[in-house]
């Protein structure tokens, strides 16, 4: 298993890849209109290099402030960094997950 960090990015991300195809992002901190711009950068960057099958989305440590995060994580869980593969998203809070949800 290949485990990259990158610390440019306030947020949080972890990303774990496996030779399988399957990858684990786990993303911490808040997700708003200050942070948001490089973390989408950045995923764009690691993750639009992968051939992907499947990508678990852990946002459990994840805080949102405004609908640029909300934007990011709907763009992350239709698969739009990751064509083809099946994405799941856990941990959203149940109140985040309801706004994802009408987004």
């Amino acid at each position: 298993m290949s485990k990259t960090k990158r610390p440019p990015n306030p947020i949080g991300v972890e990303l774990d890849e496996r030779p399988d195809g399957e990858a684990h992002l786990k993303l911490r901190g808040r997700l708003d209109l200050e942070t948001t711009g490089a973390c989408w950068r950045d995923l764009q960057a690691r993750l639009g290099s992968l051939k992907l099958s499947r990508l678990d989305i852990d946002a459990s440590e994840l805080q949102l402030g405004g609908g640029i995060g909300i934007a990011l994580l709907r763009y992350l869980s239709e698969g739009g960094m990751t064509p083809g593969a099946t994405v799941t998203l856990r941990g959203l809070r149940q109140e985040l997950q309801k706004i994802l949800n009408t987004f």
